[in-house]
């Protein structure tokens, strides 16, 4: 597997072509790493792209123009060889066009590109989707990136004092009601050790601009930063050590949706030709 590497004085950063996804961010300052290493015993990725789809589809399945196709959690970008585009100092760029395997799944012609970037202390992550369908296209695109933490961390929320959240159901559907209330005094909150025994927060409607997490300690650890975005996802497997956060431009489907993919709650349209860019960044320490 075909790993490509970024680094300065402060970072060391590493992207396989496998899902073009960013598989190491390493401190040297602290010597100490700040991603997720995939050890299978909790959960074997690091920070995969989820693309067309984020989340789970109803019955495993979507519906398009009558139509019905299958469709696994997260879609299948994250398992699939990215072209190498860019490897250079500053920068490095991968491309997934549609392909005859990929309209068995996704009746769409498409160009994913992602770059990603290291500046200082601050990896960014660039998406741009171009519709190559001759009329429209529907997709949604999120990141899941998980970070090392120990036991008794703190979950950061700057400026946000008070969100508002959903869950998922055993199948990874979601259950738009009821809605909860996430107190963090201070935009701050010491996770317990059964925070994330029911599955993943689920804060809609772009209630977050940035979320971070930091150390027992209160030593900040990554920032993430998310502007737009209009889904964030927080998430971590009972007891594994790390938190996943997770910006998102759509969402799993909604409990019993059965509806044409135009209508899935949190999907993004494209006319033909045209173009979807946006980019989040990750600052560690």
């Amino acid at each position: 597997m075909a790993v490509n590497k970024l680094e300065n004085d402060r970072l060391l950063i590493e992207i396989s072509d496998h899902g073009a996804e960013l598989s190491r961010i390493y401190r040297k300052d602290v010597q100490k790493e700040a991603l997720w290493n995939a050890d299978p015993a909790f959960w074997n990725r690091h920070a995969p792209v989820l693309f067309p789809f984020v989340g789970a589809s109803n019955g495993g399945v979507y519906h398009w123009q009558g139509k019905e196709y299958p469709m696994k959690q997260h879609g299948f970008a994250r398992d699939t060889e990215f072209e190498l585009v860019e490897a250079g100092e500053k920068k490095v760029v991968h491309r997934l066009v549609s392909s005859e395997k990929t309209r068995e799944n996704y009746p769409f012609d498409f160009c994913l590109t992602i770059t990603h970037t290291l500046e200082g202390n601050t990896v960014g992550v660039d998406w741009k989707v171009e519709n190559r369908t001759d009329g429209e296209m529907y997709f949604t695109i999120g990141a899941h990136p998980a970070f090392l933490v120990e036991k008794g961390s703190w979950l950061l929320t700057p400026g946000k004092e008070s969100l508002n959240y959903i869950r998922i159901n055993e199948a990874g559907e979601v259950l738009p009601e009821p809605v909860y209330e996430l107190k963090l005094p201070g935009g701050r909150l010491q996770m317990p050790e059964d925070m994330f025994q029911e599955g993943v927060y689920i804060f809609e409607d772009g209630q977050l601009d940035q979320v971070g997490l930091a150390a027992a300690d209160g030593s900040p650890l990554v920032m993430l930063s998310c502007k737009g975005f209009p889904y964030v996802g927080v998430w971590s497997k009972p007891g594994a050590p790390f938190v996943c956060l997770e910006p998102w431009y759509g969402r799993s489907d909604n409990k019993d949706f059965a509806g044409d993919l135009s209508q899935k709650t949190g999907v993004q349209k494209l006319e033909r030709d045209g173009v979807f860019h946006v980019c989040y960044s990750i600052t560690v320490g």
